[in-house]
């Protein structure tokens, strides 16, 4: 019995730190949750510049079926396109949301859904899943660095 009563002191000095590593997870997930919530409402407002601020500059896209787009000049160039799109609107539907231990890097999964009209005017929804790597920025802001992403149907790809 009295080799374990140093252990219980020791765990007990340890188990704040653990809720205070979770607070402070916790409150970095919570952050994560506004900034998507705030990258979307930028999309959903053709708002290109704002949107972008989003990204790290050294981000990168892997859109299914096509190249990896590097850069923020490059995802800039392709995100012009989406907000261009007749119809163009977006959901996301976050389902995870994890952070390191450090706070420093961090992912979400998320199910997302895209309307756009097809040549005739007619709204279409694409219904997807994603996954995006967030880095913490230097000034305490979170910054997509990898975000790819699949449609749920393969609309005719091989």
């Amino acid at each position: 019995m009295r080799k374990s009563l140093p252990f219980l002191a020791v765990a007990g000095m340890v188990q704040p730190g653990g809720r205070a590593d979770a607070v402070g997870i916790d409150a970095e997930k919570a952050a994560i949750r506004k900034a998507d919530e705030q990258m979307v409402a930028a999309a959903n407002a053709h708002d290109l510049n704002r949107w972008l601020s989003f990204f790290a500059p050294d981000a990168r896209m892997m859109p299914p079926g096509e190249p990896p787009v590097e850069g923020k000049d490059a995802i800039g160039n392709m995100g012009s396109e989406f907000l261009k799109m007749p119809g163009f609107s977006v959901a996301h539907h976050l389902e995870t949301v994890e952070v390191s231990r450090a706070c420093d890097l961090a992912y979400i999964q998320y199910s997302y859904e895209i309307g756009l009209q097809d040549p005739s005017g007619k709204p279409v929804t694409e219904k997807g899943k994603d996954i995006t790597l967030l880095r913490k920025g230097s000034g305490g802001t979170w910054q997509v660095i990898v975000d790819m992403w699949s449609p749920n149907e393969s609309h005719g790809q091989a």
